[in-house]
């Protein structure tokens, strides 16, 4: 594998390498964070680590950091410029190379230091624990996960076809099916927090449609791996999801927005060379008692149409725990569509006890607040027309699987390992960019 097929993309790497580990950071537009972000590593008991950066490179290194720079030829996005950060890290000869986004910040004063030693002992790829803003934590390997350079001979690279939201997840499945995954709970960053489910996806804008088409992809790639693997069992839960989200996705996206809609079906049949450009998006946030608890926006052309959407934390209780609330919120569910009351003038009780609801029940019926009707702009008939569309779509879903599958088998860069690997960038070229 050679350095050169990577000249299409970014510029040559500038600085000296010193230490056998680095740690990756994409800056992109985003050098007041980067400067940030290397201020907080300079505060690491023990510096024995490199800092490539891949895009626009910091004003200055703070004392003790390390750092090599590498310019995007191309806009490469986190997604790519992570894949290539550990490919580039790899070629350089790195026996360690560490992804982190640039808003993702060390908590940890032994934070890289601590990682090496738990991936020395372990052999596998090391994961700290991410604050999510204090509302959540989980496990990324874009969040200061640690990876050596037999796990990329055995595993691969990031696949950075997906380009947005789902690298990651992929990357970990990938190392999970293998048990090559380990989390160190003691070692923590902190992040912002980024819910990714259809109505804070709309909520975010035309941004995060990439992240939304990249999930059914995510999907089929999981099927891919299982029946290339013959495990029969994989590719039955790998279906059984992908049929899931898309008769989820469907009928909400259909309600919600042409363009989500659009997203998703492109992510189904691996349509990723469309750019969506910038979709209009009105927001508006109300406030109880000085507390800002709701999102309305438009993904139409203006200020006409005005949908709401009100958030939830999550916090993590336990597959037992999930499947639990979500047999609780069926039957919650059931009850509120008749509710009386307060329903149809929220107190701050009902806004607290009923928030997750409130996107689907505004399918069914205008939700009142402060004597004006927040609704998605559709009426209820809306959503058994969605249902149909469903219907009579759902028989097409096998073969546009078949489709997806046989086109993941002729593109012939996944998974991206050191032989194919000068293919998957061409794609990543061809296709992405």
């Amino acid at each position: 594998m050679d350095i050169k097929l990577l000249q299409n993309l970014v510029g040559k790497v500038k600085g000296v390498k010193k230490n056998e580990t680095v740690v990756v950071i994409p800056s992109g537009k985003a050098s007041g964070l980067l400067q940030e972000h290397l201020v907080e590593l300079s505060k690491q008991n023990i510096k024995e680590f490199d800092v490539l950066v891949i895009g626009e490179a910091p004003e200055s290194a703070p004392d003790g950091i390390n750092v090599l720079s590498c310019k995007e030829n191309r806009p490469l996005g986190s997604s790519g410029a992570f894949a290539i950060g550990q490919i580039l890290g790899y070629l350089l000869g790195y026996r360690f190379v560490i992804n982190a986004d640039a808003d993702c910040f060390p908590q940890s004063k032994n934070l890289v230091q601590g990682l090496v030693e738990a991936a020395r002992v372990e052999k596998k790829v090391v994961l700290p624990a991410i604050d999510e803003e204090g509302k959540k934590v989980i496990f990324c390997i874009n969040g200061y996960g640690i990876v050596s350079r037999e796990i990329f001979e055995k595993i691969g690279f990031q696949y950075a076809v997906l380009f947005k939201g789902a690298e990651d997840i992929d990357f970990q499945l990938r190392l999970q099916s293998h048990g090559l995954l380990s989390q160190a709970s003691n070692l923590r960053t902190t992040h912002p927090y980024l819910s990714m489910v259809v109505f804070e996806i709309a909520a975010k804008g035309a941004k995060y449609l990439y992240y939304y088409r990249a999930g059914p992809l995510l999907l089929e790639l999981g099927l891919y791996r299982a029946i290339c693997s013959l495990n029969a069992k994989d590719a039955f839960l790998w279906a059984g999801r992908i049929i899931y989200t898309y008769c989820y996705n469907f009928v909400f996206s259909v309600l919600v927005s042409k363009v989500l809609f659009c997203a998703m079906l492109d992510g189904f049949t691996i349509n990723l060379g469309k750019k969506y450009g910038k979709e209009k998006f009105c927001i508006l946030q109300i406030e109880i008692d000085g507390d800002a608890r709701a999102f309305f926006l438009d993904t139409g052309s203006g200020n006409e149409k005005q949908t709401a959407y009100f958030g939830e934390w999550e916090v993590d209780i336990g597959l037992f725990g999930k499947v639990m609330r979500r047999v609780g919120h069926v039957e919650k569910f059931l009850g509120l569509v008749y509710a009386q009351g307060d329903y149809f003038k929220p107190s701050e009780r009902f806004m607290e006890s009923y928030e997750f609801f409130t996107p689907y029940i505004m399918f069914l019926k205008p939700v009142w607040y402060k004597g004006k009707i927040y609704s998605w702009g559709k009426g209820a008939a809306w959503l058994p027309v969605g249902i149909a569309l469903l219907v009579v779509s759902l028989p097409l879903l096998p073969f546009i699987v078949a489709l997806s599958l046989l086109k993941i088998f002729l593109g012939g860069d996944y998974p991206p390992k050191i032989g194919n690997v000068r293919r998957m960038l061409k794609n990543f070229e061809k296709i992405v960019l």
